[in-house]
């Protein structure tokens, strides 16, 4: 069963990784991966290799899943987590405000 089913099935793996019959850690690790990549595999969804943007910048199946797609995924993990962090705060401080 598939999440979302692209040529390159860059999402069925999320399904397939527990019935590896790996390890729990092997299972575990692959998860960590797949989430990590996820921004990249999620953007590379845009301009598939079959369009003319996907042949203009040579993108094929493996396309964001390097270091590119780390870099790309690695910012936008932080830009997320730094955007929660910043509303979490505002929300605290005007709960304070009000307390008073």
């Amino acid at each position: 069963m598939a999440i979302f089913i692209d040529q390159c099935k860059r999402l069925e793996a999320a399904t397939e990784m527990g019935s590896a019959g790996g390890s729990v850690l092997s299972t575990l690790m692959a998860w960590l991966q797949f989430v990590f990549f996820l921004p990249a595999k999620l953007a590379m969804l845009i301009p598939d290799g079959n369009s003319a943007l996907g042949r203009y910048f040579e993108l094929d199946c493996s396309s964001g899943t390097h270091w590119g797609g780390a870099l790309f995924s690695g910012v936008v993990w932080v830009a997320l987590l730094v955007g929660v962090s910043f509303a979490w705060d505002g929300r605290a401080s005007k709960a304070g405000k009000s307390e008073r």
